[in-house]
């Protein structure tokens, strides 16, 4: 794709970059959009948009739509608690889990852990569950840490939790109007290895062959299962199980997202790294249903991280910002537990990859937090019903 620039003699090759739109190269020249056009008139057919200025996604063109601003103060207890949690430094399993039981000890109108599962060598799954039990709540999941080296997933999942639980009185009802579900370790087993023995480990510690090779649980939910980027090796990184849900701790997910009788109306999980926002389908080629509005919501989110830091999160489907991916959780709750809003945050960074230093644990986690808000903004100003009835049917 060859895009004409302000200067109609010079041409830029934007390869690898993300387009809302495109047309043939007949030799037009882009109209230059001004600062006073609503942004959501971009996400229609035979719009232009100016790529000279890079941003089209992050810039502040809704002048009349501002968002709730979050104040995030180092309290003394956001610092830390009498469990040891903080988020200046990566925390083990242990320690996450005490702190889980420590805010159920000392908020329990509001916090409740439940255990969900066992995993392959024998530890619980465990839920940190924020409500304050009104009905009308809409029930919100974040996981973290399903690949045992994203250090980083588990921090930002924890701070937001954390976050919500000490200022939960003075929250917008973009936060207070939800049942928060938070999974920060959705692989226990491979987070405490990749802690104790090797720093990247990637997968489970399922055995295949006679040895312990892992699986690697982002392949192994069945929408879409044994398709693209997943492989049938069990020393690939990428190896996806005998089965969809061959796993305990995926199926885990599964029996509480799908078969529990709640019924989700949002679905985040945290990896690392890329500094991405993605939403389905990684599986397949075609668009999902609801494109449109899953794009409209990634675009809030990356503009909120962006007002906050200065960061930027390309936002699209994963084979358009990363790489299509077949039997991820993130495809399955949307297109077989019929949850509308699901995405998949890539957090930082391109530099460091998974090794994230521990001075940028709290201002990624930040950044996520305004993300997070931005999203609960966008859900509760565009409701949908949780059955996506345009979908082909696939096995759940």
């Amino acid at each position: 794709m060859v895009v004409y620039t302000k200067d109609e003699n010079q041409k830029d090759n934007y390869k690898n970059n993300v387009l809302l739109d495109m047309y043939n190269d007949s030799g037009e020249i882009l109209r230059i959009i001004d600062s006073n056009f609503i942004y959501q008139n971009l996400i229609t057919r035979n719009e232009n948009l100016d790529l000279y200025n890079a941003k089209p996604l992050i810039e502040d063109v809704e002048s009349n739509n501002k968002l709730h601003s979050l104040k995030i103060l180092d309290t003394p207890k956001q610092k830390a608690n009498d469990q040891g949690m903080n988020w200046n430094e990566y925390h083990n399993l242990d320690v996450i889990y005490a702190w889980m039981e420590s805010l159920e000890y000392n908020y329990p109108s509001l916090c409740s852990v439940i255990p969900i599962g066992i995993t392959i060598e024998g530890r619980t799954m465990k839920i940190l569950k924020i409500s304050n039990s009104d009905v009308q709540n809409e029930p919100v999941w974040i996981d973290a840490g399903i690949h045992g080296r994203e250090w980083i997933a588990p921090a930002v999942n924890t701070f937001i939790a954390n976050y919500i639980v000490l200022n939960f009185k003075s929250l917008p009802s973009c936060f207070t109007n939800k049942d928060w579900y938070f999974l920060p370790v959705a692989n226990p087993d491979g987070y405490d290895y990749s802690h104790k023995v090797d720093r990247m480990w990637r997968k489970s510690r399922a055995a295949y062959g006679g040895e312990i090779t892992g699986v690697d649980l982002n392949r192994n939910f069945s929408f879409g299962w044994g398709g693209r980027h997943s492989s049938t090796d069990p020393s690939s990184a990428f190896f996806r199980g005998r089965e969809p849900f061959s796993e305990p701790e995926s199926t885990a997910m599964k029996d509480i997202l799908m078969n529990s009788g709640i019924k989700f109306k949002v679905y985040v999980t945290l990896h690392s790294f890329g500094q991405v926002i993605v939403f389905p389908f990684g599986y397949r080629d075609e668009l999902c249903p609801d494109y449109m509005r899953l794009l409209q919501g990634a675009t809030a989110m990356s503009k909120a991280i962006f007002r906050s830091t200065g960061n930027v999160y390309k936002v699209g489907i994963s084979r358009d910002v990363m790489y299509g991916a077949s039997g991820t959780s993130t495809d399955w709750s949307y297109g077989a537990a019929k949850i509308p809003y699901c995405y998949l945050i890539e957090l930082r960074s391109k530099e460091h990859k998974f090794e994230l230093p521990k001075e940028e644990i709290k201002e990624n986690c930040k950044e996520v937090l305004h993300c997070i808000h931005a999203l609960m903004d966008f859900v509760d100003k565009n409701p949908v019903d949780n059955e996506n009835t345009n979908l082909s049917p696939v096995p759940s």
